[in-house]
């Protein structure tokens, strides 16, 4: 029994590494072209631009939740989560929202 703890250890450890290495990878390839643009592009206004496309943003951040929402019904349909967790995604991603809105409208 022992060899096969080890191994379900070992490729859980392999996995959890795997998922670290993308989350830094996305960070440092977001803060680098922030960077470029920050240092090449100087006279761009993003604020402003920002302003113009809210409503497009909105879109976008809904069309990410829909996507997220799909993915944790489909592990759930797999390995049911428990609803403490499923309630405090939903309540983030509501406050979240509502924050983003009273910014928008402020």
């Amino acid at each position: 029994m022992k060899p096969v703890k080890s191994i379900h250890n070992a490729r859980w450890l392999k996995n959890a590494l795997w998922i670290v290495g993308i989350v830094i990878s996305v960070v440092l390839a977001t803060v680098f072209f922030g960077y470029i643009a920050v240092t090449f592009f100087p006279s761009v206004n993003l604020q402003h631009w920002f302003q113009q496309t809210k409503f497009v943003w909105i879109l976008v951040r809904l069309g990410i939740y829909c996507i997220v929402g799909g993915l944790v019904y489909t592990i759930h349909r797999h390995q049911p989560v428990s609803g403490k967790a499923i309630g405090l995604l939903v309540f983030g991603i509501s406050l979240f929202e509502i924050l983003n809105i009273l910014y928008i409208i402020g």
